[in-house]
């Protein structure tokens, strides 16, 4: 089911997208601490193209407050009812420049970015690669800042994001099985990004240019994982073992030696066919998880763990909410 859903995903592409004309050319971000971020968009049929900013202050409530409606893609894609909110569900990935303070979201084949260096935020600028053919897939797949520079995983390949360019680093990725629900995000500490693919933990050194993997304990064959974060010398993250929406992800650590370690909580949201998005606050130890409630739902939630503690939280919020990131 799982791959119908991808392929369906991949049949709906994204042929063009540009800023909005109709939003206002700055707005302002509230401030005071660290934020949690994140879009919010309407899953009913095209009003997913229209994305809110959103940030939460007090992120211990995970209470978000709308910004504007700051962009508006227009993408020329005639589809049924709710086709480009499960496009927009299967595709999207994000990542945040703690050092230039930019906040950047991808679906498909776009890539938008968003300026956050001051209370007043100007229109966010939109990039589009190449669409995909059918021999390759453009799709951003995964992303990450270090050191102000962003890097992708596009077409099995590790790049680099400049000025609207993709440049290879010279570091392919496998190609067997990857797409949204085998390739996981990314995550970061230092100069090194961590990622998952197909049961192993890959290490790429920023610095170094260099891509090393270790196996991952727990995993066997359909087990997908997701929503990594870096803390401490480990990596949490959300660990898939059924497509069953009874079965219900697991939360796991991960050291950087691959052995995993399943932490004894479950992860009460709802399960579908979306990739979730998380972000981890390090100074109070909470990590969150953003989920969508289903394709032919227009409802999100929001799951926050406390990792000191073992006690979580989950709250049910109206529209679809992804690219959820921490904001120092």
């Amino acid at each position: 089911m799982k791959t119908i859903i991808k392929k369906i995903g991949i049949a709906v592409l994204l042929s063009s997208v540009i800023a909005s004309c109709s939003s206002p050319s700055a707005t302002t971000l509230a401030s005071g601490g660290p934020e949690l971020i994140a879009i919010k968009a309407d899953n009913t049929g095209n009003a997913s193209n229209v994305w809110n900013l959103q940030n939460a202050n007090n992120i211990t409530n995970i209470s978000f407050t709308p910004v504007f409606v700051n962009m508006k893609p227009s993408d020329f894609i005639t589809s049924p009812a709710g086709l480009l909110g499960q496009t927009t569900m299967s595709w999207q990935a994000s990542a945040y420049d703690d050092l230039n303070k930019k906040y950047a979201v991808s679906i498909g084949e776009s890539i938008v970015i968003y300026d956050l260096t001051s209370a007043t935020i100007p229109t966010p600028v939109t990039y589009v690669l190449a669409p995909p053919t059918a021999a390759v897939s453009n799709r951003v797949l995964a992303m990450e800042y270090v050191g102000g520079q962003l890097f992708v995983i596009q077409n099995n390949d590790i790049k680099k994001f400049t000025a609207g360019t993709l440049t290879s680093v010279g570091l392919p990725v496998p190609s067997s099985g990857v797409n949204s629900d085998t390739m996981s995000n990314m995550t970061k500490n230092g100069t090194k990004i961590y990622f998952i693919l197909i049961g192993r933990l890959y290490i790429f050194d920023t610095t170094a240019m260099t891509l090393s993997t270790v196996a991952v304990s727990g995993w066997s064959t359909a087990i997908d994982y997701n929503g990594l974060e870096y803390y401490a010398g480990k990596i949490y993250c959300a660990k898939r073992t059924s497509l069953s929406t009874t079965i219900l992800d697991r939360l796991v650590s991960i050291d950087l030696a691959g052995n995993e370690i399943i932490i004894p909580l479950t992860l009460p949201y709802f399960k579908d066919f979306s990739r979730i998005s998380s972000a981890l606050d390090p100074i109070n130890r909470l990590y969150y998880i953003s989920s969508s409630n289903g394709f032919s739902a227009n409802l999100n939630t929001l799951t926050k763990v406390d990792l000191s503690t073992g006690l979580n939280t989950s709250t049910s919020v109206l529209g679809y909410q992804f690219g959820l990131q921490y904001k120092d």
